[in-house]
């Protein structure tokens, strides 16, 4: 049961349904997403009172052909280039 921020822009191939993708975060074309979450808030505003992760993240931006495996967590404000891999 994850999440996909109606803010966010997914043009992956692949994201599962386990997936969290917090605030305006951006996945190119051709990447593959399993159960991780991107744009995870940092530890300053997870402090501060809000509803939820989504409200206050500013997402991430992921590149095309990225491969993000399972356990995974990006937290916002990163950006990440064409073809790299996380995760195993």
């Amino acid at each position: 049961m994850g999440f996909v921020s109606p803010r966010a822009k997914v043009l992956a191939r692949y994201v599962s349904p386990d997936a969290y993708i917090y605030g305006p975060t951006v996945v190119g074309q051709g990447s593959f997403v399993d159960a991780a979450v991107l744009g995870y808030p940092t530890r300053p505003k997870i402090l501060q009172s809000f509803s939820s992760p989504d409200d206050v993240s500013n997402g991430a931006r992921v590149g095309e052909s990225v491969i993000i495996r399972s356990g995974v967590v990006i937290y916002e404000d990163v950006e990440i280039g064409d073809g790299a891999e996380f995760g195993h």
